[in-house]
C-alpha cells in the first residue's frame, strides 16, 4: 500500500472438522508408487524443539499448536478409501499423531478403538514422540490391535546434553524405554536422527554411532541439521555468532562448526553426493519397488537396502572418527579406507543391478578428495551439495 509492504495478521485457525476431506483424484498413481495412502488425524505438534519449522509455523498464529480432527471423521475417511480402492495400508502424516496430555493420548486411543470396532484390516504407520508412548503404556496395546506396525520417533541424538539444547523435553533413557515397549509388542521403530548438528563433537559422533548400531537403527548419516527461517535455533546461532545466512531460496541457513567435525562431514558428503546419490538416482524405480509391500512390516527388501546403505556410511564415519582422533592423515591410510568403502559400494550396486563404473566416482578420485578434506580442513560449516540436475 502506497509503495510499502503490508504484513497481514495471521488468519484464525480453521475448524478442521468443518473442512471437506481431501480430493483423492490421483490416489491410483500414489498407490502404484508406494502402495499406501496418507491420512491426517490432526495438525501441528505440541513440542517446542528449537530446530523444528513446524513449531515455528504453528507458534506464529494464535491458538493451540496441536489441533485434532474428530476421530470418527478420521476413521470415516480411512473406511471410505478402503471401500473404494481396497487400500489397507495407511501412513499418518501428522507431525505428531499425539496431542499433549490425556486428551492427546485419548485421541489416538479413540481412533484405534474405532478401527477395531469397524473391523478394518489395516497396516498403519505414524510419527510421534517417545514420551507419548511412556506416559500411558496401555496405548501401545490399543495401537497394535488397530494395526500400527511402525512408528517414526524423533530421537535426534543419544546425548542428553544435545537433547536439552534442542529443548526436546525428553531423555535418551526415556526414548529407549519407548522403543523397548514397542519392540515388546512387535511395532518397529524408524529413528529420526541428526548425527550432525550444531552441538556435534567427535565424541558425540562416536557415541551416536555406537548407539545406533546397538539399537539396530539405520538412519542416513550423510545429512546435517538445517536451520530454517523463524526457528528458535536460528536466533540461538545468531546470538552465538555462528549463523551463516544463505539465500532465502536455498530454504535454509548454515552455521559454523569446529574444523575437525566440519571436515568429517565434508568427507561424508563425498560418499553421499558422488556415490550414493548417483546410485539411488540410477535405480530409483527399483528402490521404490523394494519399498512397496503388503504392509509396513513386510518391507524386508527395502529394510535390507537401508541397512546396507547405513553399513557403508557408518564404516566411513567410523574410520574418519579414528583418523581425526589419531591426527595421522597419510594418503596410504585414506587409500586403504577407500578400498573397503568401494568393496561395499560394489555390493550395493549388485543388489540394485547398477553398473558401478558408470555412476560412481573413480576410487582414486574419492581417495584424493577425502584425503584433501581431512588433511587441509577447508570447511567451517556443514556445507550442503545437491545434484538437482541429475536427480
Amino acid at each position: 500500500k502506497d509503495g510499502k509492504s503490508i504484513a497481514n495478521p495471521c488468519r484464525e485457525s480453521a475448524d478442521l472438522n468443518s473442512l471437506s476431506t481431501p480430493a483423492r483424484d490421483y490416489i491410483s498413481l500414489c498407490l502404484e508408487k508406494t502402495n499406501y495412502a496418507t491420512i491426517l488425524g490432526s495438525r501441528g505438534c505440541y513440542g517446542a524443539c528449537t530446530f523444528c519449522s513446524n513449531y515455528a509455523f504453528e507458534n506464529f498464529k494464535s491458538g493451540p499448536r496441536w489441533r485434532p480432527r474428530n476421530p470418527n471423521l478420521v476413521v470415516d475417511e480411512i473406511e471410505e478409501i478402503y471401500s473404494e480402492h481396497g487400500t489397507t495400508i495407511f501412513k499418518f502424516n501428522d507431525p505428531n499423531i499425539f496431542g499433549p496430555g490425556r486428551e492427546g493420548v485419548q485421541h489416538v486411543r479413540t481412533i484405534s478403538k474405532e478401527i477395531v470396532k469397524r473391523k478394518l484390516p489395516l497396516h498403519l504407520m505414524g510419527f510421534c514422540r517417545g514420551n507419548d508412548l511412556t506416559s500411558d503404556k496401555t496405548i501401545i496395546t490399543d495401537m497394535k490391535e488397530a494395526g500400527f506396525e511402525r512408528l517414526l520417533i524423533g530421537i535426534e541424538s543419544s546425548d542428553n546434553y544435545v537433547l536439552s539444547k534442542f529443548k526436546k523435553g525428553e531423555t535418551i533413557e526415556g526414548l529407549e524405554q519407548a522403543m523397548d515397549l514397542l519392540s515388546n509388542v512387535g511395532i518397529s521403530v524408524v529413528a529420526g536422527f541428526m548425527i550432525f548438528n550444531p552441538y556435534t563433537t567427535i565424541n558425540t559422533l562416536e557415541k551416536d554411532l555406537n548407539f545406533l548400531k546397538s539399537r539396530k537403527l539405520y538412519p542416513t548419516l550423510g545429512k546435517a541439521l538445517r536451520i530454517f527461517d523463524g526457528t528458535p535455533i536460528q536466533k540461538i546461532m545468531e546470538f552465538e555468532g555462528r549463523l551463516v545466512r544463505k539465500n532465502p531460496f536455498e530454504g535454509y541457513h548454515e552455521y559454523t562448526m569446529p574444523e575437525d567435525v566440519a571436515s568429517v562431514y565434508g568427507a561424508m558428503k563425498v560418499l553421499s553426493v558422488n556415490c550414493l546419490d548417483k546410485i539411488k538416482s540410477e535405480s530409483q524405480d527399483r528402490i521404490w519397488n523394494k519399498k512397496k509391500s503388503q504392509s509396513f512390516r513386510d518391507r524386508q527388501d527395502f529394510n535390507s537396502f537401508t541397512e546396507t546403505t547405513f553399513d557403508l556410511e557408518s564404516c566411513l564415519l567410523e574410520k574418519l572418527i579414528s583418523l581425526s582422533r589419531s591426527g595421522e592423515y597419510s594418503f596410504s591410510s585414506v587409500n586403504y579406507l577407500s578400498d573397503e568403502i568401494y568393496r561395499k559400494l560394489q555390493i550395493l550396486c549388485n543388489v540394485l543391478s547398477v553398473d558401478m563404473q558408470k555412476c560412481v566416482m573413480p576410487r582414486k578420485h574419492f581417495s584424493r578428495e577425502v584425503y584433501h578434506i581431512i588433511k587441509d580442513k577447508p570447511f567451517r560449516t556443514f556445507t550442503e551439495e545437491y545434484r538437482c540436475n541429475q536427480d
